[in-house]
């Protein structure tokens, strides 16, 4: 270490300087603290029982120690309910009401919006070939069906539901499909827990371009009734 006595120059890069210092050298560094103690005094204290005392510190038990008091301080943590991932369906008294609107046909036909159908209202696909279905047959294709539907209610719906009122809204939305149930006051008021003035919205979906239709609110006051129930 570079010592300093009187009178001594000290060259700097750009600046000459002139030190006047005690008679007796000292050290020319800044004495810096740790833990509040000189260095020259952690120094003595290092020869005398080894750095930081008689053991080193175990970083992993300061870490341990440091992690459980922040925990101290953490609120506990709030458990939100768990969603059911189990899927659910319709249940009997909506399947047979959508059964019943949407009428049973052996063979093909065409239905109002020009499609090709059979069974229970199941629209053909283009790869598809059907001349003919059982009334069993078409129960199953209705129930495979009325999956997407079931999925929307459960997906945009997050009051509570009795499986009347869930098996309504399937109906509803089968029928109107998943953007209707998405866009309608129907759906805001229920998230809203109005369940009376939600079943009042199935009221307003009685029309087929721009025509209140009797079947539409034949089955509109269906689908009211069974969810009220």
């Amino acid at each position: 270490m570079q010592v300093a006595n009187e009178n001594s120059e000290i060259k700097a890069p750009g600046m000459l300087l002139k030190h006047y210092a005690p008679k007796t050298p000292v050290r020319l560094n800044a004495t810096f603290l740790l833990d509040n103690r000189p260095l020259e005094k952690l120094a003595s204290e290092e020869q005398a029982q080894g750095a930081y005392g008689a053991k080193k510190p175990n970083v992993h038990k300061v870490h341990e120690d440091l992690s459980t008091e922040a925990t101290k301080q953490l609120p506990s943590v709030v458990e939100f309910p768990k969603r059911s991932n189990t899927h659910r369906a319709i249940n009997e008294s909506g399947l047979e009401l959508v059964k019943h609107f949407e009428g049973f046909s052996p063979k093909i036909y065409i239905c109002p919006a020009g499609f090709k159908t059979i069974g229970y209202g199941h629209k053909i696909l283009t790869h598809a070939s059907f001349d003919h279905i059982t009334n069993s047959d078409a129960e199953n294709l209705l129930r495979s069906d009325l999956l997407q539907a079931e999925k929307a209610v459960t997906r945009h719906i997050t009051a509570e539901l009795s499986d009347n009122q869930f098996s309504a809204l399937v109906s509803f939305t089968f029928n109107l499909g998943a953007a209707a149930l998405q866009r309608s006051s129907l759906r805001q008021k229920l998230n809203y827990g109005l369940y009376q003035e939600s079943a009042n919205e199935f009221l307003k979906w009685v029309y087929c371009a721009g025509r209140k239709t009797t079947g539409l609110v034949r089955r509109r006051i269906e689908e009211q009734k069974l969810f009220l129930r």
